[in-house]
């Protein structure tokens, strides 16, 4: 924090995690956003951006294949510096990035290493190829995510493939896509909602970090209910909204936001949270609640749930070997890291091992 207040931040990294975020407007509080892509040509005009960095320009590689994320290692790898006087004291991190390109595949496993080292909370929101877009591009984007995982507190991907079930068919391409990149924006929203607004019931960092810190896959469910079972229509449209595989049994804590208006009375409240615990299962051990009062949901319930998994151990496998896990820094190194971050690298970090499928 600086003067008490939470430093958030968001990094975009290439078109697509521009995308996603390009509508996400001005923001009354108290957050800076970056947006990395390969070259300058890259960014889309009109792009809202406190920093943006071109990784690509700084090794002169020119144009850069789609399926060349070597290229945007090494070209990340020589710009760590700058990405890490962005990162200066930053309390969360946002990271929203395509995968099985050259730029997110390449680029986001080396700003989520880099944040790892600096001891700041990430949540890396990432975004699965199609599966007509090949097998090349799906087998990058898997060994990309497997690095993000591996660095990241909490990860949440979005299968493309899911956006047709999700709203129905028959449904635009490009429709998929901004109802998508909607609810995305909703899921970081949540965040800055609960940390920022006036609340009925609190949460804190303490909370989010709580629920983020070493989570491993999370799970953004999202519903909206009206009536006389508003509460209970609202959790089961949230139940029925999935962007990947992730189902919410099996999770170990959860955390949810309920925006309504005065109306919303505490047997509701009890309600949903109940219906969480009968869907999570036994391994469920912790409900984070926030209620933000929200006129516009009118006499309607809309809830966000966030929840969050036990990170696998041992180490993931991804790009053909397994990898050991990575420990958490401890609390003393954190504080010395994020003092010494400055604009140079912060202490005790280090290059990315560039994995055999990246060095071809």
């Amino acid at each position: 924090m600086i003067g008490g207040i939470l430093q958030i931040k968001i990094i975009s990294v290439g078109g697509a995690g521009a995308r996603i975020l390009r509508e996400r407007g001005s923001t009354p509080f108290n957050v800076k956003y970056m947006a990395v892509d390969c070259a300058s040509d890259d960014f889309e005009e009109g792009l809202i951006a406190n920093e943006k960095l071109a990784i690509g320009e700084c090794l002169n590689f020119g144009d850069v294949p789609k399926e060349n994320a070597n290229v945007c290692v090494k070209a990340m790898e020589a710009r760590e510096e700058i990405a890490a006087g962005f990162l200066k004291q930053t309390d969360l991190l946002f990271l929203v990035a395509g995968l099985g390109g050259s730029t997110g595949s390449g680029a986001a496993p080396v700003i989520i290493r880099l944040a790892r080292q600096m001891g700041i909370l990430t949540f890396a929101i990432l975004v699965e190829p199609f599966s007509f877009e090949g097998p090349v591009r799906r087998s990058i984007a898997k060994s990309a995510l497997g690095m993000a995982r591996k660095y990241a507190d909490a990860t949440l991907l979005i299968r493309n493939d899911q956006l047709f079930r999700l709203f129905n068919i028959p449904c635009k391409l490009e429709d998929a896509f901004d109802k998508a990149n909607g609810m995305i924006r909703k899921c970081i929203g949540n965040f800055f909602d609960l940390l920022t607004l006036p609340r009925t019931l609190t949460v804190d960092m303490k909370d989010v970090e709580f629920i983020l810190k070493n989570a491993g896959d999370a799970l953004f469910l999202y519903g909206e209910g009206n009536g006389y079972d508003r509460a209970k229509e609202a959790f089961y449209n949230a139940l029925n909204f999935t962007i990947n595989d992730q189902r919410l049994y099996g999770a170990k804590k959860a955390l949810l936001n309920i925006y309504a208006n005065e109306s919303l009375e505490l047997q509701e409240i009890d309600l949903i949270k109940e219906l969480i615990r009968d869907a999570a299962g036994p391994m469920l051990e912790e409900i984070v609640n926030g209620v933000t009062e929200d006129k516009s949901v009118g006499d309607g319930i809309r809830i966000i749930l966030i929840a969050t998994y036990e990170k696998k151990e041992p180490g993931l496998s991804f790009f053909g070997k397994t990898q050991k896990s990575v420990k958490p820094a401890d609390e003393g190194k954190i504080a010395e890291d994020r003092d010494n971050s400055g604009p140079g690298k912060p202490k005790g970090s280090g290059k990315i091992k560039i994995p055999d499928w990246i060095k071809g």
